[in-house]
């Protein structure tokens, strides 16, 4: 679902008033309100400024507080959406569901979309409905009243309706090649050690990120990462005749692959042994 400007729309009052439902102590509700009166913004153009204008919405981005304010107000949501499920992650809110009748999933769906809409515009929020993405993950003839779209682009990854990841792996490599074109411009001046700093600051986690989610990828994509990796690795090591293995043993890890293997062992792991992990893991 598709919100503008969300972290700026949240109206003062009503977040207190949230807070308070929630808080149980009163002097705490105080000083977040305390935290939340008072802001002031004002506009410079060159040398010059407008006056001083009293902030009433939005929560301050930046902050420590800001996602969990907005977190505190977006909480009421869930209560509201009954029939299908919902997944929130600060302004990205999905409904979702599955159905073997497709048209009784849409009625479903579409009546959830209508009671998200208008809760969204009664808390003050800018809600675009036209705006709203679909994506339907198997096939169907039935023609869904929302645009159904091939794939859809949700907290930094690409998920496409036949779950191959093609396009999400085909972003991932234009990132890394990006990023290697500006470490090639200045290999020469940057030492071994540094270049290996930024390889595992800035290349590898695009390795990794969201993996448990993309990592059944098909082999032709794997293929195609690991030897992106291992071009970046001949970077930063000006190496062009060590093996990969050889590459990867100066940078003291294992394969992109392996490491995503790891951290779903880990999360395995989590869901086996901790009770506060959860639950739709």
């Amino acid at each position: 679902m598709d919100l503008s400007k969300a972290f700026d729309t949240i109206p003062h009052p009503l977040l207190v008033a949230k807070l308070k439902a929630y808080c149980p102590s009163s002097s705490a509700c105080a000083l977040l309100g305390d935290y939340l009166d008072g802001r002031l913004q004002r506009v410079k153009v060159g040398d010059a400024f407008s006056g001083w204008q009293t902030v009433g919405r939005g929560v301050p981005q930046g902050s420590v507080l800001g996602p969990v304010f907005f977190s505190i107000f977006l909480n009421a949501l869930f209560y509201h959406i009954k029939t299908v499920k919902i997944h929130a992650y600060a302004d990205d809110e999905q409904l979702y569901d599955s159905d073997v009748d497709p048209k009784a999933l849409h009625r479903r769906i579409q009546h959830e979309v209508q009671i998200a809409n208008k809760w969204y515009t009664e808390n003050g929020m800018i809600v675009n409905p036209d705006k709203h993405h679909a994506m339907v993950l198997g096939t169907t003839d039935h023609r869904f009243s929302s645009p159904v779209e091939e794939s859809l682009d949700l907290l930094g990854m690409s998920i496409d309706n036949q779950l191959n990841f093609d396009k999400h792996v085909s972003l991932v490599c234009n990132k890394v090649n990006n990023q290697l074109k500006v470490m090639i411009r200045f290999r020469m001046l940057i030492s071994t050690s540094a270049m290996l700093k930024l390889y595992k600051a800035f290349i590898l986690p695009h390795f990794l990120y969201c993996s448990t989610v993309w990592h059944f990828c098909s082999s032709r994509n794997r293929d195609k990462l690991e030897a992106l990796n291992r071009r970046a690795l001949r970077i930063v090591f000006h190496d062009k005749d060590s093996t990969y293995q050889q590459l990867l043993d100066k940078t003291e890890t294992t394969s992109p692959y392996n490491q995503r293997i790891q951290s779903m062992l880990t999360t395995i792991y989590k869901c086996l042994h901790f009770a506060n992990y959860p639950k739709y893991f």
